[in-house]
């Protein structure tokens, strides 16, 4: 059964998953500074030039990545330069530790753009640990600078082993 002009060919949905990890692959080769060029990223994967021109594109139309100048020529034209943009999309962070909760929204680099920190035991309890958490960041998600970024991720760190029966 062939695929009338217009129409799109049906994608599996193990192919879909295989298309979004390559690509994470080579964001996560530019964000590293492994490799920056079409070039780099087509020898370190072994991937076609029209493969890595294609997956760099999206990453462009994405935002998550932008030119950052010319490299080093090797007989031919430069090859344009790549670098992550950190400031498209925000992370949340949160630190549960012994005596202290802390918050934080982050670039995609990890670098802090908005932060809180409160002395508090973990002795204090789930409940009330997480109502101080998800107010917190609420607040933080919701300052100026952050609100239009998506939200791309949280992590969340504990102090020790966690009962997950006790809360």
């Amino acid at each position: 059964q062939g695929v009338t002009e217009g129409e799109m060919p049906i994608q599996t949905a193990g192919a879909l998953a295989a298309s979004r990890d390559l690509t994470a692959r080579l964001l996560g080769y530019i964000r590293s500074g492994e490799a920056v060029t079409r070039v780099e990223l087509a020898e370190l994967t072994g991937m076609s030039r029209t493969n890595i021109v294609e997956r760099v594109g999206e990453l462009m139309s994405l935002g998550l990545i932008t030119e950052s100048g010319s490299g080093p020529s090797r007989g031919g034209r430069a090859p344009r330069q790549f670098r992550l943009n950190a400031d498209a999309a925000a992370v949340l962070a949160i630190e549960l530790g012994m005596t202290s909760v802390d918050v934080a929204v982050t670039d995609l680099l990890g670098a802090p753009v908005v932060s809180e920190s409160y002395d508090w035991s973990i002795n204090t309890g789930p409940e009330k640990t997480m109502a101080l958490v998800e107010e917190s960041a609420e607040r933080l998600l919701a300052r100026h600078q952050v609100a239009k970024l998506p939200l791309v991720g949280a992590g969340l760190g504990f102090p020790g082993p966690i009962q997950v029966s006790e809360g």
